[in-house]
């Protein structure tokens, strides 16, 4: 088997049919497809097995395996998929998205042109009506520490959606997705992927429609995003352990500052929830406010209002937030 589809379920009914239509219309045909159920509490499994039955005559059919769980997270529930895995390699999709019918062809035909552990994808956001494409800014020939350099400064997505992937990199250097984060999973999984692929190239083509919705696979509530923090503390961690953080060091630091501090401060969070971001990520400030790269692209794009708003912050939490407050109206609590 070539590639191998792990697709995560959660209830979806309204939206699992189109990411299976998605599938069975794949120009290439040497892949299986695992389905991985996460304890989906609607009518989505029902969807599933109904759709597998219908469809007895496509020949997708004998490659779709069906695995149903205990809700544990889409970390979880992707790993249960790599086990079951039998692919020379793997792609992720959540099933409330979908992807375009030369997906897999294109990709796995851009894997094997290269001798590639990892192609990267660019993506459609659909929102509603409106479709925008998400690209990234890598160069196609990069060493590994260019890649992570990148993946901190945001010109690499950290989706593990828009990319394909050699097996034998989580076989050969057991790595899984960690089932403690709920927010962070996919940057902190790249990170350890990136360092360990030995050749990673980029198809400037969009393929996956990531579908946006309030209760989408990839929506977390304000408690679970929190665990951004853990996930930003295992990357440290690794860079340290792999002896990679001094030479990433400015691009960690600007990978904090934007994960742990300026796209949560001006977040709709509970008050306590609020101050806590506010009291462990105002140090990155300090790290990065004196960097070219702060002042060429943070700083540089950041709208007017956000760049008074994060200046009264750093004066004090109270007059930053007074601002905040009036721009938001109030700080939304937690659901």
């Amino acid at each position: 088997m070539k590639v191998s589809v792990i697709v995560i379920s959660y209830n979806i009914q309204d939206y699992i049919a189109q990411c299976l239509d998605s599938l069975n219309n794949q120009t290439y045909k040497e892949f299986e497809i695992i389905v991985v159920d996460d304890g989906s509490c609607d009518n989505t499994m029902n969807i599933i097995k109904e759709y597998i039955k219908l469809n007895n005559n496509i020949k997708l059919n004998n490659n779709i395996k069906l695995i149903q769980k205990n809700n544990g997270g889409p970390s979880s529930a992707r790993n249960v998929g790599l086990r079951n895995s039998n692919g020379e390699y793997v792609l992720f999709i959540d099933g409330d998205d979908w992807i375009e019918p030369d997906t897999i062809e294109k990709l796995y035909c851009e894997a094997q042109k290269f001798n590639a552990d990892i192609v990267i994808s660019d993506f459609f956001v659909n929102n509603g009506n409106e479709q925008t494409i998400h690209k990234g800014n890598l160069t196609k020939a990069v060493k590994n520490i260019d890649v992570i350099r990148n993946l901190f400064l945001s010109n690499i997505i950290p989706s593990a959606l828009n990319k394909l992937y050699k097996k034998s990199l989580f076989d050969d250097y057991n790595i899984y997705f960690d089932e403690e984060l709920f927010s962070g999973e996919d940057l902190e999984i790249n990170t350890r992927l990136f360092y360990f692929a030995q050749n990673i190239v980029t198809l400037e083509e969009p393929f996956l429609h990531y579908v946006k919705r309030p209760n989408s696979l990839s929506h977390q509530n304000n408690r679970n995003k929190l665990t951004i923090y853990k996930a930003i503390s295992k990357i440290e961690l690794f860079l340290k352990r792999t002896n990679l953080y001094d030479d990433t060091y400015d691009e960690f630091n600007i990978l904090s500052f934007n994960h742990l501090f300026y796209l949560k401060i001006f977040g709709r969070f509970n008050l306590d929830i609020h101050k806590y971001i506010y009291n462990n990520g105002k140090k990155t400030y300090f790290k990065v406010k004196d960097t070219s790269y702060y002042r060429s692209h943070i700083l540089k794009n950041m709208r007017f209002i956000d760049k008074i708003n994060l200046y009264l912050f750093i004066k004090s939490y109270n007059l930053g937030n007074v601002l905040l407050k009036l721009r938001h109206k109030r700080i939304y609590k937690i659901k």
